[in-house]
């Protein structure tokens, strides 16, 4: 049996116009406040480049296969500009570890990490890069299914459980590929 959960792609995009409207308001109010001279105008390009082209770059996590026929987890990773990345690992060599941590100042969230071995290969934290709480949550439910390990991390940070009103959420399941 073979399933497939995707993220969303509209989060990223979304992230990409927020971090260029953030930017271009500081630079606004920095031209606004101040003389414009050389050093400021190649300044603002600079950030403006950066701004933009990070983000296009960066890898991040948008699909997870788990085939317990073939006994393999595949990881695809992509950017903005969908290039893809595709790591594959057994499930007896995979683990997780899914925990209500700090995601920012006052704000706490589920996050979902993923190992391949003792190496981290991928970190989901809710609402960031098109996964959701319920997605996480379901996602999690998958996981244990195809009876892959939950690692332990300590006792400072207690794991977290998928809530089971999440468990209607849309997972697109594909058996049989």
């Amino acid at each position: 049996m073979k399933d497939k959960v995707e993220a969303s792609r509209k989060s990223k995009l979304n992230q990409l116009f927020i971090s260029f409207a953030i930017v271009n308001s500081l630079l606004l109010i920095g031209f606004m406040t101040a003389k414009p001279n050389l050093e400021i105008v190649l300044f603002t390009l600079l950030a403006e480049i950066l701004v933009f082209i990070f983000p296009v770059f960066a890898k991040t996590l948008f699909t997870i296969t788990l085939d317990s026929a073939s006994n393999i987890v595949e990881l695809e990773f992509r950017n903005l500009l969908n290039i893809k990345t595709i790591k594959k690992s057994s499930i007896s060599n995979f683990q997780y570890t899914y925990k209500r941590e700090a995601i920012s100042k006052g704000t706490s969230g589920k996050t979902l990490r993923l190992f391949i071995g003792n190496k981290r290969v991928a970190l989901i934290q809710r609402g960031y890069d098109g996964w959701p709480t319920d997605l996480l949550d379901n996602l999690v439910l998958l996981l244990d299914k195809h009876l892959v390990k939950r690692k332990f991390k300590g006792y400072s940070l207690k794991d977290e459980y998928p809530d089971k009103t999440s468990e209607k959420a849309n997972i697109n399941s594909k058996e049989g590929l």
